[in-house]
């Protein structure tokens, strides 16, 4: 059962030695209610497809017991076979074998166990869902990137070109040691470069660090483990993109300028 009605049903919780009422209801009205005293086994704060908390929910509590103990608490002396079950719940070694689950639903249909049956496997739905769920996710913030960075670029482009005009004497002086154009245009392409990549990974730490806060935060609150996904696509994009706005946004001011003879530099 749970630690929340654990807590609620005991004096003390702190020790599984202490029995408590159990009060079944029957909708037949040829059935009374029963009261059966139990002794807790063990106590959770979640679990995978019950309703295990450890602090009041509006949903009803599960209590958790044996086939044979749920067949006795109903109808004493019934056999075991006439216990009809209205959800069963099987986890495979391995949800992603389609195959094994197709096995285990034909030897249902030949033991004459599906009269009334509806399979559901949780497993294609998921992950089916979960595609498209990330499909819509990273076409949504591959749009957002392109747009940020589409603007980003306008404004790299103003602040390089003047920089370049501001630095036009130092430019000169190192033409006039001997650099290459093709060295003075990759120098200002990594500053540029560094300027944009610096930011981007700024950003991403920040978004990530929230983001992971985010799924910690509601995980506790679910009491549903949740995996943190980084979005390794959109930061493939984020890389390639800096490179062509700091290669664009310092090319040309850089031709421009060093088409120009030395001496012009200088002016």
């Amino acid at each position: 059962m749970g630690n929340y009605v654990l807590k609620t049903v005991l004096p003390s919780a702190d020790s599984l030695d202490e029995q408590f009422i159990l009060q079944t209801y029957s909708d037949d009205d040829t059935k009374v209610n029963q009261y059966t005293r139990k002794l807790p086994a063990w106590s959770l704060s979640s679990a995978p497809g019950f309703i295990m908390k450890d602090r009041p929910k509006p949903q009803r509590p599960v209590v958790m017991m044996s086939i044979p103990e749920a067949s006795r608490l109903i109808s004493p002396f019934a056999p075991l076979n006439d216990t009809k079950l209205t959800r069963l719940t099987i986890k495979l070694k391995d949800p992603s074998n389609t195959s094994q689950y197709q096995l285990l639903d034909q030897e249902f249909v030949a033991a004459g166990l599906t009269n009334g049956w509806v399979a559901y496997n949780f497993y294609d739905e998921k992950s089916t869902t979960q595609a498209e769920v990330k499909m819509i996710l990273d076409i949504i913030f591959s749009a957002i990137i392109l747009i940020v960075m589409f603007l980003a670029f306008f404004s790299l482009i103003s602040s390089m070109t003047a920089n370049l005009l501001d630095q036009t004497k130092e430019i000169g002086i190192l033409r006039s040691m001997g650099y290459s154009k093709s060295r003075i245009k990759l120098l200002y392409f990594y500053e540029a470069f560094i300027l944009v990549i610096s930011s981007c990974l700024l950003g991403v730490l920040i978004g990530s660090t929230v983001g992971y806060a985010m799924v910690v935060q509601q995980s506790i609150f679910t009491s549903i483990p949740l995996d943190f996904y980084f979005p390794w696509t959109q930061f493939t994009m984020i890389l390639v993109l800096s490179i062509i706005c700091s290669f664009l946004s310092t090319w040309g001011p850089t031709t421009a300028l060093l088409s120009r003879e030395i001496a012009d530099i200088f002016r």
